[in-house]
């Protein structure tokens, strides 16, 4: 699943979350887009997972502020 984390303009330390990400979900990614203050992240984590470990990785976030974006599978490989 994918979801864009808004950040609020508060600094967010991306190495640190991603540790704490990877350490649960290898195949997961993460990145900060800067200019739309959003962390996106790719993961098999739902959003309440993902929003309580982001928030033991010390960036505090409301679930409110973890957005689950719409698929965009289009089937073809049928997973």
């Amino acid at each position: 699943m994918k979801f864009n984390i808004r950040t609020n303009g508060r600094p967010v330390d991306v190495a640190c979350v991603e540790r704490a990400l990877l350490a649960v979900d290898p195949a997961a990614m993460i990145d900060l887009d800067g200019l739309n203050g959003v962390l996106r992240v790719s993961t098999y984590l739902d959003g309440a997972g993902l929003q309580g470990l982001v928030t033991d990785a010390g960036f505090s976030v409301p679930l409110g502020d973890v957005e689950l974006l719409p698929s965009d599978c289009c089937g073809g490989c049928s997973g």
